[in-house]
This record gives C-alpha cells, sequence and structure tokens, in this order.
C-alpha cells in the first residue's frame, strides 16, 4: 500500500513536470542570466530522471566553520580524511557509505564566499541534510544563518541537527536543548531531530587501550544516542525525500524564466541589478558578522584562560598575562587583516561584475530603450534619485 501510495505521489509530480516541460517548449519566454532555453530543458530532463529514482539517497553534512563535520563523518564511515582548523578547502568530499552517498561540505561562515557557495549547492541538491554546530558557534548570528537557510532552500523536513564539541562545557543536555530552542524558535526542536554529541570523546573512546577508558568515553560521547537518532531520521525521510527532491528543484527552476512582456528586458536588467546589489551586501554582512563572532569568541578564550589560571597562578604571573593579551592581539590582528583583504576582493569583484553588466548587451539593448522612450526615461531617472 505505501508503494501504492508513493507511485501516484510520483505520477503527480510527473503531470507538474509534463506541465513546465510544455510550458517551456511552446511560449516565448525570458530567461535568467546564466540560463537559456537548452540548459533549463536539460535541467528538467535531470529532474524528470530524479522522479523514479533509486539511485543511492545523497546526505549532505553541512553547518558553521570548525563545527567537527569531517571527524564525524571519519567516526560515522570508518575513513580517515584530513581533518585541519583552517578552512583550507572549497570542494565537497563525497564518500559512499552503506548505499548513502555522504557529502562532506566546507563550513559556513568561515569569511569565504567560495566555501558558502560550494556548500550552498548541496543545501539545494542534496536529499538529506546534516547540520552540524557547536556550543560556541551556534550564535545569534549562525542562528539567523540558520533560519535563512530554511527559509531559502524549504529544507525544514529533510534536516537533522548535530551539536558537537559538548565537551567544551560541563552543561546537562536539557540546557543544551533550551538554548538551541530559543536560537530557532518558533520551529520546534524535535522536528530536527536533536542529538548532542563530543566526536573528541568518541575518537578516545576508539584509540583507548583500556577497556574502562572505552567504555567511559564512548558513553560520554552520546556517539550510541546519535547513531539511533540518525538510524530514525533516514527510515523516517529517506523515502519522503525521494518524493521532495524533483518537487524542490522543480520550485527552483521555475525562478529562472518568465513569460515575456513588453517590459520583461527592463525588469530582467532591475532584477539583475538589484540581486547582484543584495549579494554583494549579504557577502558584506556575513564578513563583519563572522569578524564579530570570532573576536568575541577569542574575548571569551583569552579570559577563559585568565580566569581558569586564578585558581593554581603560575609563578610568573605576569608574564603569563603577557603572553595571553600579546596572544589576543596577534589573533585580533590577523582577523582585521583577513577582513580587509576579504573586503578588498569583495570590492574589486562587485566593480568587475558591476562593469560586466553595464557594457552586456541587455545592458544596452535597455539603455537605448529608456533613451528613446520618455516614459521610461522618467521612471528610470526617479529610480536614480531615490
Amino acid at each position: 500500500m505505501l508503494d501504492l501510495k508513493i507511485k501516484i505521489i510520483q505520477n503527480k509530480i510527473n503531470t507538474v513536470y509534463k506541465y513546465f516541460k510544455n510550458l517551456i517548449e511552446k511560449n516565448q519566454l525570458n530567461f535568467r542570466v546564466g540560463y537559456n532555453k537548452e540548459k533549463v530543458l536539460s535541467e528538467l530532463n535531470n529532474i524528470k530522471n530524479l522522479i523514479y529514482n533509486s539511485n543511492p539517497i545523497t546526505i549532505a553534512f553541512v553547518g558553521e566553520f570548525n563545527a567537527g563535520k569531517t571527524t564525524i563523518i571519519n567516526i560515522l564511515t570508518d575513513n580517515n580524511f584530513p581533518v585541519s582548523a583552517k578552512p583550507e578547502t572549497s570542494k565537497s568530499i563525497k564518500i559512499e557509505w552503506n548505499n548513502y552517498t555522504i557529502i562532506d561540505t566546507p563550513g559556513l561562515g568561515a569569511g569565504n564566499p567560495n566555501h558558502d557557495k560550494e556548500t550552498e549547492q548541496w543545501l539545494e541538491s542534496a536529499d538529506l541534510l546534516i547540520y552540524i554546530l557547536t556550543p560556541d558557534l551556534f550564535n545569534s548570528y549562525a542562528g539567523k544563518r540558520f533560519h535563512d537557510i530554511l527559509k531559502k532552500y524549504n529544507r525544514n523536513q529533510e534536516l537533522m541537527l548535530v551539536m558537537n564539541m559538548i565537551d567544551q562545557e560541563d552543561n546537562e543536555i536539557h540546557i543544551y536543548e533550551e538554548e538551541l530552542q530559543s536560537v530557532i524558535d518558533p520551529i520546534p526542536l524535535n522536528d530536527y531531530y536533536p542529538t548532542f554529541i563530543s566526536a573528541k570523546y568518541m575518537l578516545e573512546s576508539i584509540n583507548a587501550d583500556d577497556t574502562e577508558d572505552k567504555e567511559y568515553y564512548r558513553e560520554e560521547s552520546r556517539f550510541d544516542s546519535f547513531l539511533q537518532t540518525l538510524n530514525a531520521f533516514l527510515l523516517n525521510k529517506e523515502q519522503k525525500s525521494r518524493l521532495t527532491t524533483p518537487l524542490t528543484k522543480l520550485y527552483a527552476l521555475s525562478q529562472t524564466f518568465e513569460l515575456k512582456s513588453d517590459f520583461n528586458k527592463e525588469v530582467e536588467f532591475l532584477n539583475l541589478k538589484t540581486q547582484f546589489f543584495s549579494e554583494t551586501l549579504n557577502t558584506l554582512n556575513t564578513l563583519f558578522n563572522d569578524f564579530e563572532d570570532n573576536l568575541k569568541a577569542e574575548i571569551s578564550a583569552t579570559s577563559g584562560e585568565i580566569y581558569l589560571s586564578l585558581d593554581n597562578p603560575p609563578e610568573k604571573f605576569k608574564e603569563f598575562l603577557e603572553n595571553e593579551f600579546n596572544s589576543f592581539n596577534e589573533n585580533l590582528t590577523k582577523r582585521r587583516d583577513d577582513l580587509i583583504e576579504n573586503i578588498n576582493l569583495l570590492m574589486q569583484d562587485f566593480e568587475n561584475e558591476n562593469l560586466t553588466i553595464e557594457k552586456s548587451d541587455l545592458s544596452k539593448e535597455v539603455y537605448d530603450k529608456i533613451n528613446n522612450s520618455e516614459q521610461l526615461k522618467d521612471i528610470f531617472e526617479n529610480c536614480s534619485a531615490q
């Protein structure tokens, strides 16, 4: 009976596919920059193949930079992919595991737009998402980014939340649950199969020689709880994701074209400029917010080291304080320099892209039409004045 219902839904999705195909083939359309009729039909054909697809489900591990995604994947899949505290790669890695394809993506919030772009590809296309976060990384801005992801990609039904590095703080699980719920309100936390783990402790258990140490660290890691929750998540969501993935892609593809009208070129040009400016501003905001979050983390780490030292002050306490402050200043200077460099690169890209748009055939066509129309000239002059 379940298979029969799934087949009925698949057939309905196929009807939507046929509608789009007929619309694109038989109508005059305007396409978003980077798309044309052939490309849209090609992507539509790929979506058709997904409707009755029986290939392995893709599970993308996404989340904030340095949250431990690769470490968790290594433990889960018994691999040894390199782990680094630096955002060194902008490419995703595919790992075949138990008839699933796991995607290890670059971290969000590292101040590198290429990393975010690579991850966003999988936020849209992966069948299921495992969102990894940590107690210190899931601050207010990371919470906003999470909300934005849910809103932009509409993946709230295909996402599992995992908080890693709970060994960093000596809190009860209910404290983490309350903190997490406060950030994602009004969405109920349990909708996302939340689990709280320490990949570090699980590695300690794997590498320990003593049996008691193995058992202790495994229990403290809560990794068995993660595996149980992951299994429940996959059992519940796998079949649904096979149905929602083609729908999500159909919706995204529908945003790449529109029926032609007398002012399509002008609207397309304005949308292009608006989208370009908006993306630049969003990237700029991300750079500043990530800098602020990293600065708070540096302050917290330095003050924490100093506070802990008060219980057992080192013999050369003054020298210890000077070293802590010097280290803080060095880290602050590096983060400031990185911010300035990223802003300069962003502004260079902005100027180059804006120049490309202004020199495009679309721009020339629109400006020629504006110059030959008093009505359009008044509209665009008013827009410029505002």
